[in-house]
């Protein structure tokens, strides 16, 4: 007599479960923090809510749960910056403290393109850049300066290094970095040229065939002295 087909035999309840494919598609996790460091990652001169987005594999509407517009994303990616700094500790000397100071604000502008654009356009609402000219302003009053010259010297530093990365960008262009710049200075040798004396020209041309950051620090120099020209007691009552 013949036997009835047997029923395929089921795959045991445990084994099915431990054999389920998890579900692809699932939206990574971000956060504010993971925000801002893929917006530094980004870059200023690149950086939009949506460029940001796509380096995290999301939509844009969601970084809006954290900052309401891309100014927002913006300053917490340049405070962010200036936190990561290894700025310069006090020192006895004001000069030395004050010319490393212009380093570091020098190297930061030039690691991060497009950077100095924003501090420009955004300084009200950078509370890491501010916070760091208080330190420094605090630094220079322990070494004899008085309060308001202190946020004088400072201050004229910070905007030294500053111009020097905005000088030659054009409307809507962000910063570059320190060589590109020195490359738009150099372009301007043609205005010179036949509009001075040979020697001038001659100082210009050596000027903007050398080190960018050598003639900045020469600049610096100029301006540090002009800060101890301007102390009331003299600079013999401050440590150099």
């Amino acid at each position: 007599m013949a036997q009835p087909p047997s029923e395929p035999q089921r795959p045991h309840a445990g084994l099915s479960a431990r054999l389920r494919v998890p579900k692809l598609g699932r939206p990574p996790q971000v956060g504010r923090e993971s925000i801002v460091d893929a917006a530094v990652e980004v870059g200023f001169e690149e950086l939009s809510m949506s460029a940001v987005a796509r380096r995290l594999g999301v939509k844009h509407s969601t970084l809006y749960r954290y900052f309401p517009h891309k100014d927002a994303l913006l300053a917490a990616a340049a405070d962010r910056v200036v936190a990561q700094m290894d700025w310069p500790a006090p020192c006895a000397g004001w000069r030395a403290y004050l010319r490393a100071l212009a380093r570091t604000t020098f190297r930061m502008f030039a690691e991060h393109p497009g950077l100095a654009l924003h501090v420009a356009a955004l300084r009200g609402g950078l509370v890491e850049y501010a916070r760091q000219g208080a330190r420094a302003a605090a630094a220079l009053v322990e070494v004899g300066m008085d309060p308001e010259t202190a946020v004088l010297a400072q201050d004229l530093v910070n905007e030294q290094v500053l111009l020097y990365f905005l000088a030659g960008q054009r409307r809507g262009e962000p910063a570059t970095g320190a060589e590109e710049i020195a490359q738009l200075r150099r372009r301007m040798l043609d205005d010179v040229r036949g509009e001075a004396p040979q020697p001038v020209v001659g100082a210009f041309e050596r000027v903007v065939s050398g080190s960018p950051e050598d003639w900045f620090q020469r600049k610096i120099e100029v301006v540090l002295d002009g800060i101890a020209a301007s102390f009331p007691l003299g600079e013999k009552h401050l440590r150099m």
